[in-house]
């Protein structure tokens, strides 16, 4: 037995079985619906023609044969049972659905609802386009979803979780998000045929280590990317939202007049973090929002190891930048105010001379270094006097002499202990 709909006829529920009961429907318009739970038999075969759209308001489960040409909507959970290749679909509504099913071949796949989209099978393929409008797909650490085609993007809905895309000429978004926030991230001038992995997720703070010229990282999203086949690269970009870049657990103290975003990847080498060079685009502003598009200006290399890529606070600069802080705390709250000492970035610094002068002109602290391994962050004042008694609150005199690779800075004036 045949059920064909070409459609337009809405039914208050429907069991199809083809032991008792013959149907074929050849209707003129091309819509269908059935506002409450659907069971089609398993000797029964349901067509959906070309230009016809079949609407499915209830639990459906699919036990015969569907042949779908058509787009087959979803308001409620729908199991396809031994159905594979399904054609296109569209979930809508405002509850959470379930798809359920096995090795599941759609054409498109579109997402529009409030809530979420649990997935019960362990793969889906998406050949066609994949359209993430609203809504929230949810996969586990074994399911894959497989996208083939292209991604609309630019709505609220995302994928959280791990999803495969088959790279083909052009680029490919994957519509990842998190914690109800999207973080989509592209791919662009790659080889053709390359699959990646994505899987975004939120990182464990204690992990996120910054290099001498990153501020901090925020740990409230992080890209997992992994080319399981063969070795890569590609540009990346990616649209982050939902970024807190006023608190990090493991922030360097930088002075600077202005700070902004930055895409940032993990190195195993030194196990720390660096900035990935490139730019933000389509009007951001990453020095007073958290949230942007930014634009990788060189390939990143991606193999079948995890590529880490987070995002971070740097800071910006025009040019080598050298700052002496006025007042500085030894007790106080914030790590980088405990130590008196200049800041210098944007340049690499070959040799340091530091006095600091009590207002009796008696030195309390001396330090000099040169060479190639001058760290300005390792020197510093602790508010300390020579006998090791702390010195009182008060005004504090000093010289300092800075060499770098393309400036030299001389520097005198004083600096406020506070306690």
């Amino acid at each position: 037995m045949t059920l064909v709909w070409l459609p337009g006829l809405k039914f208050q529920g429907l069991f199809v079985n083809s032991m008792r009961y013959v149907f074929v429907l050849l209707l003129l318009l091309p819509f269908a619906a059935l506002s409450q739970s659907f069971n089609l038999g398993g000797d029964a075969d349901l067509f959906v023609g070309s230009d016809a759209s079949f609407y499915f308001g209830g639990n459906t489960t699919l036990n015969g044969n569907l042949n779908n040409q058509g787009q087959v909507t979803s308001f409620s959970d729908i199991n396809f049972v031994s159905n594979t290749d399904v054609g296109s679909i569209k979930f809508i509504g405002t509850a959470d659905q379930e798809l359920v099913g096995e090795g599941l071949i759609f054409f498109d796949f579109t997402v529009d609802k409030d809530g979420q989209l649990r997935l019960n099978p362990r793969k889906i393929t998406i050949n066609g386009a994949l359209s993430m409008a609203r809504g929230v797909i949810k996969t586990d650490a074994d399911q894959q979803v497989i996208i083939k085609g292209n991604t609309t993007a630019g709505g609220t809905g995302y994928i959280e979780g791990r999803a495969f895309g088959v790279l083909s000429d052009g680029q490919l978004t994957f519509p990842t998000g998190i914690n109800g926030f999207t973080n989509y991230i592209t791919f662009s001038g790659f080889d053709p045929d390359i699959t990646f992995e994505v899987q975004i997720l939120q990182p464990d703070p204690a992990t996120l280590t910054p290099d001498e010229d990153i501020v901090g990282i925020a740990d409230q999203v992080e890209w997992q990317v992994v080319s399981p086949e063969v070795p890569a690269s590609a540009f990346v970009s990616v649209d982050f939202s939902g970024i807190d870049l006023e608190s990090f657990q493991n922030g360097e103290p930088i002075r600077s007049e202005k700070y902004e975003a930055a895409l940032v990847m993990y190195t195993a080498d030194d196990t720390l973090y660096h900035s990935v060079p490139g730019v933000f685009v389509d009007g951001s502003d990453p020095q007073s929002s958290s949230f942007g598009r930014f634009e990788s200006t060189e390939r990143i290399a991606i193999s079948s190891e995890v590529t880490r890529l987070n995002i971070a606070l740097i800071p910006v600069i025009i040019r080598p930048h050298f700052f002496v802080p006025n007042s500085f705390a030894p007790n106080g709250e914030l790590d980088e105010n405990h130590l008196f000492r200049p800041f210098y970035s944007g340049d690499k610094v070959t040799s340091i001379y530091m006095r600091v002068f009590d207002s009796f002109n008696k030195e309390v602290y001396l330090f000099s270094q040169a060479g190639d391994d001058v760290d300005l962050s390792m020197m510093g004042w602790d508010g300390t006097m020579p006998s090791g008694v702390g010195a009182p609150n008060g005004v504090y005199y000093y010289t300092i002499q800075l060499q770098g690779e393309t400036e030299n800075h001389n520097q005198s004036g004083a600096v406020l202990l506070v306690k």
